[in-house]
């Protein structure tokens, strides 16, 4: 109901700006379990492509949501989790063949250092060792989490930082 609800405002949009009906296109964010699977054992994912009426052309996987509504705690929550898989599984076979892209989710863990120096107090030897190997273990395992979304036959994702365009360029 709300996809039908927004199509109608972007049809309204469309007249009041003298667009061509259609012109005006819109993503989805899969990010409730419910929509994925319902407590009736029905998918909602097909049915947002009705709902669209057209305009719907990129599904993406909100990593976050969908653990935390599944009440998986934070420090389980990562793109790698079973359930996230077996939800862009869900998204790949609902949309298959449709012309809708898939998009996965993100890596929150960021490759930023741990520790930052400040006027008159340079960091330690200790604090460049800790901020140089947080740094390296964020790359890492966003290239995992990027190699993981291709194998799985999601080719397009997230990106939360600049400094993550390291390592999607080299895991793609």
């Amino acid at each position: 109901q709300q996809v039908e609800a927004f199509v109608d405002i972007l049809s309204l949009l469309e007249g009041e700006l003298g667009l061509h009906e259609g012109t005006l296109r819109f993503e989805a964010m899969i990010e409730t379990p419910q929509v994925v699977l319902g407590a009736n054992g029905l998918s909602a994912l097909p049915l947002l492509i009705d709902a669209g009426r057209g305009r719907l052309v990129a599904a993406h996987f909100g990593t976050y949501d969908y653990t935390a509504g599944l009440g998986i705690t934070a420090a389980h929550q990562r793109m790698r989790h079973p359930a996230c898989d077996f939800a862009k599984q869900m998204m790949q076979v609902a949309y298959a063949g449709t012309g809708i892209w898939l998009s996965d989710g993100s890596t929150a863990v960021l490759p930023v250092p741990l520790h930052r120096a400040v006027p008159g107090s340079p960091l330690t030897a200790a604090q460049a060792i800790e901020n140089r190997a947080s740094v390296h273990a964020a790359w890492r395992l966003h290239y995992e989490d990027v190699r993981h979304s291709l194998a799985g036959g999601f080719y397009q994702g997230w990106d939360l930082h600049p400094a993550q365009l390291v390592t999607r360029y080299a895991a793609v």
